[in-house]
């Protein structure tokens, strides 16, 4: 039997649905873009990832994934990336090297057009980068992450990088990194800290608070997610399955 929603909700669920937009990978990272993807474990946010991989990576000239999951080659290599580009944690001697060699290229080229008194066009920054960080937060080392991924959200976000974060722990994320993301996609959440976030930055247009529960309930779960984006929502639609090949196919309504 389908739940009976109240006056409040139904407002906020046709709110929602009005919100809705057609979902277009390419317009959605055309330009340099920092995006959080939220789900609890086995949710749907490590495939939806892989996914996305699978369509832009070729796009890119530059890929690095830094993940702490011990299959992450064999994972992310099934979709083209480079066993060399897989990186542990920012804590590993050749992350830190890595990360250390495009901010100080990034500087340099600043540097450059800044003593010839030339605006930087974004091109010429840096090749056209995209950074991937996969579960790496956690609650016992979320501030010294926080700390690099900060810089890389600010400081060089407009230096022709993108950057990709997937997480399970919304309230390890500082609030810096919060308020400068482009794209939230939202998987299976019921935890407080997480709802009300969500309300803040996802949801600040409807009415009533507990709708946002009720909102994410109802249009996540199975491995389906809420994309948000300038306050217009994507919904996935359908189940994201466990293979590349099953998630070409995902649309979105």
């Amino acid at each position: 039997m389908a739940r009976r929603l109240t006056p409040r909700q139904e407002e906020d669920d046709a709110e929602f649905r009005s919100r809705l937009r057609p979902f277009d990978l390419d317009e959605f990272t055309r330009e340099p873009f920092t995006c959080l993807i939220y789900g609890t474990p086995r949710s749907g946010k490590s495939y939806l990832l892989r996914w996305m991989l699978g369509q832009i990576a070729r796009g890119y000239d530059i890929v690095y994934v830094f993940s702490i999951s011990s299959d992450a080659i064999g994972y992310y290599g099934e979709v083209g990336i480079d066993a060399g580009h897989v990186l542990p944690g920012f804590d590993s001697a050749k992350s830190r090297n890595v990360l250390g060699h495009m901010i100080s290229s990034a500087n340099k080229t600043v540097e450059r057009f800044n003593t010839q008194g030339i605006r930087v066009p974004v091109d010429k920054i840096l090749p056209r980068t995209l950074i991937i960080c996969d579960d790496i937060i956690s609650p016992g080392g979320e501030q010294r992450n926080n700390g690099v991924l900060n810089s890389l959200a600010t400081n060089y976000r407009h230096l022709n990088m993108s950057l990709i974060l997937t997480t399970q722990y919304v309230n390890s994320i500082s609030k810096v990194m919060r308020e400068t993301v482009d794209h939230h996609i939202l998987f299976k959440h019921e935890s407080k800290t997480a709802l009300d976030y969500f309300a803040s930055s996802c949801f600040a247009w409807a009415h009533w608070k507990p709708s946002v529960q009720y909102l994410i309930s109802a249009y996540t779960g199975n491995h389906r997610c809420i994309i948000v984006r300038n306050h217009f929502v994507y919904c996935v639609q359908g189940t994201v399955k466990k293979s590349v090949r099953s998630l070409s196919s995902i649309r979105a309504y």
